[in-house]
């Protein structure tokens, strides 16, 4: 895999959003996978090589700004974190949900929810089945994780930027967004 791009997949106004020529709807290389689905689908099967799952979900207002530019608006934002809850009470391995202190009340109970900084901003780290030691920034948080875990899923994972850390390390990661244009970035920047 070639070096990372510092891209990231955003919903905030007034931020440039890359976009690919090499539209795709999947892609792997070193063992890594990246493809294009929906999670209200729920996970497939390319998940079950994962030892845990991390994902930076959007705010209620991105995931309407991402679903307009993949073209899948007909699912709410509401059917969105069901779908997220459901995957968290049916993993087999830890699982942790970066979001809003606004969706505590969707996501199940957790053993560990700590605050965090994602991207200059406040967030709230959803931890199951892990308890990672207080991290300052989600940055911080996803080294830790990758010194201990082998393989990361990200289901929303934009332009794979949280998968950096696995990646850098030689690891493998499976990665799906919606939006088959965040999969061509992944595929011009971190797939050559």
């Amino acid at each position: 895999m070639s070096h990372p791009t510092p891209h990231y997949h955003t919903a905030l106004s007034g931020v440039v959003v890359a976009s690919s020529s090499r539209v795709s709807r999947c892609v792997s290389s070193n063992g890594s996978i990246f493809f294009v689905h929906d999670i209200t689908d729920g996970l497939p099967q390319e998940y079950s090589l994962c030892d845990l799952l991390y994902t930076e979900i959007p705010w209620r207002h991105g995931y309407e700004v991402f679903a307009k530019r993949s073209g899948h608006s007909g699912v709410g934002y509401r059917a969105f974190l069901n779908a997220v809850a459901s995957i968290i009470v049916t993993r087999c391995v830890p699982v942790i949900v970066v979001g809003g202190s606004g969706i505590r009340s969707i996501m199940p109970p957790t053993g560990a929810a700590m605050h965090i900084n994602l991207n200059g901003s406040p967030a709230v780290a959803y931890c199951y089945g892990v308890t990672p030691p207080t991290h300052h920034t989600t940055t911080d948080l996803l080294v830790w994780l990758s010194e201990r875990f082998t393989c990361c899923g990200d289901f929303c994972c934009g332009y794979g930027r949280a998968l950096l850390p696995w990646l850098r390390s030689g690891k493998t990661v499976v990665g799906s967004d919606n939006n088959a244009n965040c999969i061509g970035v992944i595929k011009d920047t971190l797939c050559g």
